[in-house]
């Protein structure tokens, strides 16, 4: 019969899980956003033997996209069906947190840990997401869950063949997974870190963790083989477009340099946390509880810290030194480790403040202002259920509600490849000045559809400058993505 203590933590588990599904299922059938768009028209419709052979254009998360095609062939596409694979690797993703954490720092911090993953903004909307990020996380924890498991005399080659596994697909979930086995091979072969490491821990044999990553290796290879050339090409394009690229084309007059641009994409991601967070205040809050968490981690389980950090910092290093464009969606990973020192603080905050609240007893009232805390983390979904991610469907009824007969709809650059190849919604598709000239040479009011103006800015700017000094915008719809708002301009004379 199972103890009270294992049947609590069934329990807790079980509602985690639970807590997850419900979360990542409300409102997962809402209109797709460009970067889902792009991953059903160039890679999830193919099939699967092209997917897994065949680099599409856009960046391919092939793991993702042929359980994406699995699924389609199987129930039909459906905004719904294309991003389930992400809500169920993101509730997973949930319960192997949990388990990590449990085995690096107990029961409550990984239930705390669970709890705000469980409700965080930012995986929410990975798990809502058409493309393989939850699937990233997934692997990446399990294999580095296996890492701690390696530390046992008594792990056996399953655990050996488990890391290699989950490494591999972590690496083809995402192509920057690769890092998630480069980093923890970094961190465990320098000699002197891992005597480091290995004096504040339990110890680690390398000699099975040596085969292990070897494997991965291998099977990483194997996977990506069909894919050596295309990704080849796309690396080397990458280095060869300066960081600075769409902040100097947007912005020539402030001839910002790649480090400035860097900056962006950090406040972008500041930015985003603040958002997933309920605000600047918020978030300072939630760095102070973090930092005071990662301390106490370090303290009781150093390897486990450096474990789902390694793989962060050898992806910002690499990707910094190539100089490549940055998005702070590159960083999924860091996700784990932030929420992991998050709860842990949680626990150590708790546990010192209500120590002195006689005559509760101290551990209730610390559970309780956890559970508290945790509701709090909660209530920025409430935003982001009732704003889309971009309002493609929304742009389609303003201009509807405002285009008399014979008005010209115009979908300006990104705006294009979900209004017209995806919706197929009757809008001319304008990709520079000159093909926005000849339709306004046609004297016709016209209405335009624009999204993502940053990249308009920076990859068409004379049809950017025009639109912004010739055309008067009527209509901001809002979206979660940072923006992805959709603008509806309107011109009521003709140029020419």
């Amino acid at each position: 019969m199972a103890t009270d203590g294992a049947r609590g933590r069934w329990f807790g588990v079980s509602g985690l899980l639970l807590l997850s599904t419900v979360l990542r299922l409300h409102r997962l059938g809402s209109q797709l956003w460009l970067d889902e768009i792009d991953a059903v028209l160039e890679s999830i419709r193919r099939p699967a033997a092209e997917i897994v052979t065949r680099w599409p254009a856009s960046t391919s998360h092939v793991l993702y996209d042929l359980c994406a095609h699995g699924l389609v062939r199987g129930l039909g596409e459906s905004a719904l069906v294309v991003r389930l694979p992400a809500a169920l690797f993101g509730v997973a993703g949930v319960g192997a947190l949990y388990a990590f954490a449990d085995a690096a720092l107990g029961h409550r911090v990984a239930l705390a840990a669970g709890a705000l993953l469980a409700v965080s903004y930012h995986d929410v909307f990975y798990s809502q997401n058409a493309r393989g990020y939850t699937t990233l996380l997934f692997f990446a924890l399990l294999a580095s869950w296996a890492i701690l498991r390696l530390r046992s005399a008594g792990a056996g080659r399953g655990v050996r063949l488990g890391y290699a596994l989950s490494g591999a697909l972590a690496a083809y979930a995402v192509v920057l997974g690769l890092f998630v086995v480069a980093g923890h091979a970094l961190l465990l072969g320098a000699g002197v870190g891992v005597g480091a490491i290995r004096r504040r821990t339990s110890g680690l044999d390398l000699r099975p963790y040596a085969a292990s990553v070897a494997m991965a290796t291998v099977l990483i290879a194997v996977l990506y083989a069909p894919f050596a050339r295309p990704l080849l090409r796309f690396a080397v394009h990458q280095a060869q477009v300066p960081a600075d690229a769409p902040a100097a084309a947007s912005d020539p007059s402030a001839a910002r340099t790649g480090r400035l641009a860097r900056l962006g994409v950090a406040a972008d991601a500041v930015e985003g946390l603040a958002r997933g967070f309920g605000g600047a205040g918020a978030l300072a809050a939630v760095a102070l509880v973090s930092a005071i968490g990662a301390a106490a981690w370090a303290r009781r389980d150093a390897l486990s810290l450096a474990v789902l950090v390694a793989p962060v910092g050898l992806e910002l290093a690499a990707l910094l030194a190539a100089d490549v464009p940055l998005s702070p969606r590159y960083f999924a990973l860091a996700l784990p480790p932030l929420v992991l020192a998050l709860g842990a603080g949680l626990v150590t905050v708790a546990d010192r403040v209500t120590r002195a609240w006689p005559p509760v007893p101290s551990r209730w009232a610390a559970d309780a202002l956890i559970a508290t805390s945790v509701l709090a983390a909660a209530l920025p979904l409430a935003t982001y259920y009732r704003v889309p991610k971009q309002d493609f469907l929304g742009a389609m009824a303003g201009v509807a509600s405002r285009a008399r007969e014979g008005d010209g709809k115009i979908a300006v650059h990104y705006a294009a490849r979900g209004l017209c190849r995806y919706y197929h919604a009757g809008f001319q598709d304008v990709q520079a000045l000159a093909d926005l000239e000849s339709q306004e040479r046609m004297g016709r009011r016209l209405l335009l559809v624009t999204t993502l103006e940053r990249f308009l800015a920076a990859e068409a700017p004379a049809l950017h400058a025009h639109i912004q000094s010739s055309y008067r915008r009527v209509q901001v719809l809002p979206a979660t993505v940072g923006g992805a708002e959709m603008n509806i301009y309107e011109r009521t004379q003709a140029r020419f």
